[in-house]
């Protein structure tokens, strides 16, 4: 039995393949909220806080999505002046796949 549902998204192993106990035969993932990572600039990420949610553009979906901030990354990067930025996309009726691209719209 799985730890959490979701969806496999990859087989390791092939039925009646011998293994150890503590091989992986399968990635198993919950798509239910994706997770997004990017770089804003420090002035636009200085106007987010934790929670806030923005709108975005997502490849594959017809409309903007609301896109929730989940964490800023205190520091500054020295070369880019850039903020890592985690965001969170509701995806409970798995309408959105993994790996698209994400395009935001800072207020």
């Amino acid at each position: 039995r799985a730890p959490f549902d979701g969806l496999i998204l990859e087989i390791v192993h092939s039925t009646g393949e011998t293994v150890d106990s503590d091989i992986p035969i399968l990635t198993l993932a919950d798509l239910s909220v994706l997770k997004a990572t990017g770089f804003v600039s420090s002035q636009g990420a200085s106007g987010l806080a934790t929670g806030t949610t923005l709108q975005a553009r997502l490849d594959g979906a017809a409309a903007p999505v609301d896109v929730t901030v989940s964490s800023i990354d205190p520091r500054i990067d020295s070369v880019s002046q850039t903020q890592r930025v985690t965001f969170e996309l509701d995806n409970a009726a798995l309408a959105y796949r993994p790996g698209a691209t994400l395009v935001l719209d800072l207020p």
